[in-house]
């Protein structure tokens, strides 16, 4: 009997343990079989646009969310912290797990009231990337990441876990849209600037000058694909160009070559703090960004038929689309489509500045027509719009960039169902 009394502690401590190891794996397993179902889900939704009225990305996530959690809330003793959406980088060498520091994700926090809120400095999962079409050369994966606390039931027990639980889904094929026109692009010329000021836009002073100024350089490309968003290029893995990377470079997906934004000597996006480009001689700007400048592109659109066109502007920071008279009369005046309307100045410009773009009104360089601009600054975002061509043929097109800062830049032009538009053939 005392040799019962004295074990008995330790057959306690051994009953519980395995009680509660036991709660532990149960929701382990419960775990993975969320975020398999969210996972699932995810891939099944893609970019939304299956459904009888293309749905948004919030739209699109809450469904996620609520797959998850539906089977999640039956884990053991648990308390639900973080959700994350995620598409882990092309060729991952971890083999899908979640990365927040190279994978796009849009993440979620549990408020403690049965609800999940969105982060939103944490949102660059964009439906854009959620496209599966030939000839992407690379099977893309979308994934659902969950964090919990696991509070052990016995009060003997004072260690809490933090555990986490990933799954991956290739991703669906988008369905096609044969009615989406045809758009490639041609001629692409760029006039690099210096900022007048710090932050200032080269179309609001210098380009007040008569005569307007004389660019730094100039260089020819391929496509509008400049510094594009992490992930976005899914059949490159040897492309590390991103909208952290310095210089200024443009990605043809179509061959994944890459093309740095330099001449005489100059580099655009050079002398962030930390990234030096090294082999520049000379920074475009010496203010006090010196990473800041401008890019007046002139290049042509080519329309294969008449009609509404979505454009998808990805960019850090902002820009102006102006379309000159085309098509095959030479006559045809591209215009705003009424129903997806974008036109942003900055709210609380500086008095030096004297460019406020509005809808038809002429562009800073060539004087075409403006039919979209975020004329501001701008963390890495992408933005819709829409022109309406009247007939088929070719479009003059000036789109004016500005970097006001040192720190991320991008500049991608594609239309709906297509990033970046590509080249003629």
């Amino acid at each position: 009997m005392i040799e019962f009394a004295l074990a008995m502690p330790l057959l306690l401590v051994v009953f519980l343990g395995g009680w509660t190891g036991g709660l532990l794996v149960d929701g382990r397993v419960i775990g993975a079989e969320a975020v398999r179902a969210g996972a699932t889900t995810a891939a099944a939704l893609g970019d939304g646009s299956a459904s009888a009225t293309p749905e948004t990305q919030a739209q699109v996530d809450q469904q996620v969310v609520a797959a998850t959690v539906a089977v999640a809330k039956q884990m053991p003793h648990t308390t639900l912290r973080e959700l994350d959406i995620y598409r882990p980088v092309p060729n991952d060498p971890n083999s899908g797990a979640f990365d927040s520091a190279n994978d796009l994700f849009d993440r979620f926090t549990f408020n403690g009231q049965a609800s999940w809120v969105p982060d939103p400095t944490q949102q660059s999962f964009l439906l854009v990337y959620r496209t599966q079409q030939p000839p992407d050369k690379i099977q893309v994966l979308v994934g659902v990441h969950l964090v919990w606390n696991y509070d052990p039931p016995s009060a003997s027990q004072s260690v809490h876990l933090r555990l986490t639980e990933d799954a991956v889904m290739p991703l669906q094929k988008t369905p096609s849209h044969p009615s989406t026109p045809g758009i490639s692009v041609s001629g692409i010329q760029g006039n690099v600037y210096a900022m007048a000021n710090a932050g200032d836009p080269m179309w609001d002073l210098n380009f007040n000058a008569n005569p307007h100024p004389s660019p730094q350089f100039s260089q020819a490309f391929p496509v509008i694909n400049f510094d594009p968003y992490k992930g976005a290029i899914t059949g490159c893995s040897s492309v590390v160009v991103n909208q952290d990377t310095h210089p200024f470079t443009d990605v043809n997906p179509a061959d994944c070559s890459t093309l740095p934004v330099q001449g005489g000597g100059f580099e655009a996006g050079c002398n962030p703090p930390g990234q030096p480009c090294a082999s520049a001689s000379n920074t475009i700007n010496a203010s006090q960004f010196p990473g800041a400048f401008c890019m007046v592109i002139r290049a042509t659109f080519h329309i294969a038929a008449p009609g509404s066109y979505t454009f998808r502007i990805f960019s850090d920071d902002g820009w102006i689309l102006g379309i000159g008279p085309g098509g095959n009369s030479g006559l045809g005046k591209a215009s705003p489509d009424p129903s997806q309307t974008l036109v942003h100045n900055w709210p609380s410009p500086p008095a030096a500045y004297h460019y406020t773009a509005a809808a038809g009104s002429p562009s800073p360089a060539a004087g075409y027509p403006v039919v979209a601009a975020w004329n501001a600054p701008s963390s890495p975002a992408a933005r819709t719009f829409g022109v309406d061509f009247p007939e088929a043929g070719a479009y003059p097109v000036e789109l004016d960039y500005m970097e006001i800062d040192d720190n991320d830049l991008s500049l991608t032009i594609g239309t709906q169902y297509a990033n970046p538009i590509p080249a003629q053939p």
